[in-house]
């Protein structure tokens, strides 16, 4: 392990970590619409001050104070985190890193499919990045 790398919280690999149920893919519970489960994250975050839901391109964008802090794109959820905390999730397996294009990735944006708890969970931390606490 090198030093002063990000752990994966215990909530995130618990959530991550749970095995599926019929007709459940692995990390997460009965799958849902990935617009209906953003829906669902984005009228709870929409509720914190600050944030503010963009709607660009046909898609649904979430932002702090002008911010791009969470979005879908085909079918993933896309947040962006500390660099360590991407690359932890990519380490555990439970995301990707996210590229716009493919001749770039970026190193503070994770792509990630799953539950609509770990996607919220996930939301929430983005916000808590973008919002600096």
């Amino acid at each position: 392990m090198r030093p002063n790398r990000h752990r994966m919280p215990a909530n995130l690999k618990r959530i991550a970590g749970r095995r599926p149920r019929d007709g459940a893919r692995p990390g997460g519970r009965v799958p849902v619409a990935p617009d209906e489960a953003f829906a669902a994250l984005a009228n709870v975050l929409a509720r914190a001050e600050g944030v503010s839901e963009i709607r660009r391109h046909g898609t649904t964008r979430l932002a702090f104070r002008g911010r791009l802090f969470a979005a879908t794109v085909d079918g993933s959820l896309v947040v962006r985190l500390p660099p360590a905390h991407v690359e932890a999730l990519i380490d555990e397996g439970i995301g990707g890193s996210f590229e716009p294009d493919p001749t770039r990735s970026t190193r503070e944006w994770a792509s990630v499919r799953g539950s609509e708890d770990l996607w919220l969970a996930l939301a929430q931390e983005a916000l808590q990045f973008a919002s600096g606490s």
